[in-house]
């Protein structure tokens, strides 16, 4: 015998239930009454066992019986839930296409959006994101089953109404759902996308200040009404809190509507507030273009889903917390995007869209759409970002680095030299903006998007500002400054930009007063960037260049000995203070480039930030070491006292990592290098001077570098044979001991830079020759190919000169070329005169050998000494009379640009003994 209760609300045991059903006793053939009636009203087939709630059918082995039992699961099983679910399932799409509906009304366009792209900020919103699908999904249940079946099967039909049972399981979780929806809500709206109070601080850097905050009280509202829900959950299903008003028969009919609401609002909103970005393109024609779709995506990827990359400026941006996933494209076909469409009904959205179109005017149009409503939209030219024109009107004004710009597969950015009669391209620049303008869109509504901008808030200025950094741009230097400039001017907040601005104003220059200059603007930079997380590679980078600076500034102050021996020469009062106000300053700036180094030195030794900024700490890791060492070399150039660092250098990392050595880093241990030999026992010099040329062997093939070592302060004595000289020639110090330099911290850096060197350049002219040819742009090689003649020089060759001599007997027949006047003439006469005479002077050293080589050496002297407005002998005289250090110290700065070595001392020397004695006959011209 089974004892079976019917679903009325009767219960199983003794007596009579509250809806007036009696307890039935029968055998396992025959179902209870009570039973009967539901299986008829849920269109079940009343065959069978009643055990638990399963109907069991009673079937043999054979074919028929095997068909009978389907047919029985079939109409029992299969068909109930199809008749159950179908209407369940429809309800639900219905309100998940009603929240797609309304998410742009429960999202507005300045809604802010999620506050970190960390997946502990994307899990919450991802999980309340389900969480409101279940609520739409039960509450389809709800109206749909459970109501129906509480309103005709629970709620007895006979004349006297029965007593309402206690509240179901339903109405427990509906009443709890209800409550969770609710906090869910609150906090989708008051608390995700606003930041939270918190105190930042960078290990080596004192300041901690509180970035922004969220509401006041928020946080306090959400914590009490989670915590009233809880009560409210607990004492719903608590079995002494139930109430006749929590009735499953009525109730679900007022649970549905308000669960389905909830649960709308939270995954209209969920949805709405993501990072989704869908781009797509449109030619000119207005048909799709995924060629544009995918180069703004990628160019959006560079400035916004990078790690934080560059030394001394910020490359691209800073912002590197654009989720890679987050930027699809729009399918082509049509049928490819109606099923797209129909796939993002029931997965997470992507609230964000971006038509880009190419117009035929050269500009770019761009619209932005949130949830469907226009975000922001704007027209990009190239005379909106201060692009140079160099339409045909200007095309010969355009500099010479439009010819020489890199890689001629056009996959670079930037636009060829322009051609007369045709239009300037700015298509890869103006694809770079379009992407800035939507990163700055975007990163209005996310937090953790602004915080890595540097503080800009103009899409026109950070587009101006990667333009110009980028190292594929085809911008002159001239334009880049011109560039930033502007960049700076539309948005002074840009702190990038305004760094940028400062490097090309100042990196490059001779002067020591504009180096000095560059120093301070860097420190008060420095003072006003805050020092909050998004900052920090902008600050490691101001402090790298402000230490580079204060190394430069100590280095162009002059280098002498302050420390005193017996043999020293005794000097004047005012010469005294001279030099000692010179090594205070000297004193200061290297104590000022110390403290940066510390700085850095500690920040990179926490492996948290380097986990945090793994890019630029590849970068800057063996630079920042380089540099730190320098410091400590300078200082033992010019001071006897040992200097104390506040530092641990080289610490045992403990990874074996592999060093990356960027160009910058092989540059700076080529300057340390330099100040090594100078202090160093004399056998080991020539071998540090050689091993640093070799480093400037691979860094001089960047026309930057090659720019910034021909004015380098380190590399001054580089420039001049006498110096090298001096240091190659014996020296000691206090004791008649050699100068060695203090002994370094073993560094693993230092040992993958440094290679031993068989055969060392050994003289001072191999040495400065070697620097000049890697630093400087080659100079004429033959007689006739100097700027003077190049004008004329089919006329030269007509007449069958070929060389200074030729040029001086047949003088007279070229002042029959109607182009060449007999002040030409003469010029050329005078610049022949200087050619044969310092081919002619005897050197202080050993003339060449070869004549060829001879020549070549002869003509770059005269190229220099034209360079200097020295074109005659005249002129020559007068200037030497001036003095011979003067001199060669006009000389030097003039050679700087170009691979020559200027004579030494001795060598000019002799030019004026010469000079001095010789008597200027009158010139023969035929």
């Amino acid at each position: 015998m089974v004892e079976c209760i019917s679903l009325n609300g009767a219960m199983s045991g003794g007596g009579t239930t509250p809806g007036g059903a009696d307890r039935h006793s029968m055998t396992h053939l025959s179902p209870c009454t009570g039973c009967v009636t539901v299986i008829f009203r849920l269109g079940l087939n009343p065959t069978g066992v009643c055990a638990g709630g399963l109907i069991l059918n009673v079937a043999g082995s054979g074919p028929s019986d095997i068909s009978s039992a389907w047919d029985a699961f079939f109409h029992d099983w299969v068909k109930p839930v199809v008749h159950f679910g179908t209407p369940a399932l429809i309800v639900f799409a219905v309100l998940l296409i009603l929240t797609r509906v309304l998410t742009g009304r429960l999202v507005t366009k300045d809604s802010p959006g999620i506050r970190s792209a960390k997946a502990s900020a994307r899990w919450p919103v991802s999980a309340m994101y389900w969480f409101g699908v279940i609520c739409l999904l039960y509450a389809a249940i709800e109206a749909t089953v459970i109501f129906p079946l509480a309103r005709d099967v629970m709620f007895d039909k006979k004349p006297k109404p029965p007593t309402a049972p206690p509240a179901p399981l339903t109405v427990d979780f509906s009443v709890g759902m209800i409550a969770a929806a609710t906090v869910v809500v609150w906090v989708l709206y008051y608390i995700v996308g606003r930041p939270p109070w918190r105190k930042v601080h960078a290990p080596g850097l004192s300041e901690r200040l509180e970035s922004p905050a969220r509401t006041k009280w928020a946080v306090p509202i959400t914590a009490g009404m989670a915590l009233a829900a809880g009560v409210l959950i607990v004492g719903v299903i608590g079995l002494w809190w139930r109430f006749q008003w929590l009735d499953g028969r009525v109730t679900p009919g007022a649970y549905a509507p308000l669960l389905a609401g909830l649960g709308v609002v939270i995954v209209g909103r969920a949805r709405g507030i993501g990072m989704g970005l869908v781009i797509q393109g449109h030619d000119k024609t207005g048909g799709d273009d995924a060629g544009l779709g995918a180069s703004v995506r990628a160019r959006l990827y560079t400035l916004a889903s990078h790690a934080p990359a560059g030394i001394q400026v910020t490359q691209q941006t800073d912002v590197s917390t654009l989720p890679q996933d987050a930027l699809s494209l729009i399918p082509e076909g049509i049928l490819s995007q109606l099923a797209t469409l129909f796939v993002s009904l029931f997965t997470p959205s992507t609230p964000w869209r971006a038509d880009v179109a190419e117009q035929s005017d050269g500009s770019v149009v761009v619209s932005i759409l949130r949830n469907g409503a226009a975000a922001d939209a704007v027209v990009i030219r190239a005379s909106t970002l201060w692009l140079p024109d160099r339409s045909a009107s200007n095309a010969g004004t355009a500099s010479i680095a439009d010819d020489t710009g890199p890689a001629a597969d056009g996959s670079s950015a930037g636009s060829g030299p322009a051609v007369p009669g045709t239009a300037p391209d700015w298509t890869v620049e103006l694809r770079t903006a379009a992407a800035a303008f939507i990163l700055l869109t975007l990163s209005k509504r996310y937090y953790h998007l602004r915080a890595g901008l540097s503080g800009a808030q103009d899409w026109h200025s950070v587009a101006m500002q990667v333009i110009a950094t980028d190292q594929a741009c085809r911008l002159s230097p001239d334009e880049s400054h011109a560039l930033l400039a502007n960049a700076v001017a539309e948005d002074d907040g840009n702190m990038a930009a305004r760094l940028a601005f400062l490097s090309t104003s100042y990196r490059n220059t001779a002067d020591q007063r504009e180096n000095r200059l560059f120093a301070e603007r860097l420190s008060s930079l420095l003072e006003i960037v805050p020092n909050e997380e998004g900052m920090w590679p902008l600050r490691l980078r101001l402090r790298f260049n402000l230490l580079a600076a204060k190394l430069n500034e100590a280095a162009w102050v002059e280098r002498r000995d302050n420390r005193p021996s017996s043999d020293s020469p005794k000097i004047d009062k005012d010469a005294a203070e001279i030099i000692y106000k010179e090594a205070a300053e000297v004193r200061d700036a290297l104590r000022v480039a110390a403290e940066q180094a510390g700085h850095l030195m500690i920040f990179w030794q926490d492996r948290e930030n380097q986990k945090a900024f793994p890019e630029l700490w590849d970068e800057m890791d063996v630079a920042v070491t380089i540099s730190a060492e320098a410091v400590r070399v300078e200082w033992a150039r010019r001071f006897s006292d040992p200097m104390e660092p506040s530092w641990k250098e080289c610490e045992n990392r403990g990874d074996h990592r592999q060093a990356k050595i960027t160009l910058l880093a092989r540059y700076e241990q080529a300057c340390t290098l330099v100040g090594c030999a100078a202090i160093s026992a004399k056998d080991q010099r020539s071998q540090l001077y050689t091993q640093a040329l070799q480093m400037l062997e691979i860094v001089m093939a960047i026309q930057y570098f090659r720019t910034m070592a021909r004015t380098d302060p380190s590399f001054a004595e580089l420039h001049d044979i006498d110096k090298i000289k001096k240091i190659l020639g014996p020296t000691s110090a206090v004791g008649g001991k050699p100068e060695t330099v203090k002994i370094l911290a073993p560094c693993a850096t230092k040992e993958a830079l440094a290679d031993k060197y068989a055969s060392p350049l050994k003289s001072a002219h191999d040495i400065v020759d070697r620097f000049k040819s890697l630093t400087g742009d080659p100079c004429p090689a033959d007689f006739l190919a100097l700027p003077v003649f190049t004008k004329h020089y089919a006329a030269i060759e007509e007449h069958a000169i070929h060389n200074a001599a030729a040029l001086r007997q047949k003088a007279a027949t070229l002042a029959s070329v109607p182009s060449i006047t007999s002040d030409i003439v003469t010029q050329w006469l005078e610049v022949a005169d200087l050619y044969t005479w310092l081919r002619t002077v005897p050197p202080a050293c050993h003339p060449a050998n070869d004549a060829a080589k001879q020549d070549t050496i002869t003509t770059a002297l005269v190229f220099l000494l034209m360079k200097a407005n020295l074109d005659s002998l005249p002129a020559l005289r007068k200037e030497l009379s001036n003095g011979l250090g003067q001199f060669r110290a006009r000389l030097i700065d003039c050679a700087r640009p170009w691979a020559v070595v200027v004579p030494g001392e001795q060598d000019i020397g002799c030019w004026q003994e010469e000079l001095n004695g010789r008597s200027d006959a009158p010139r023969e011209t035929g």
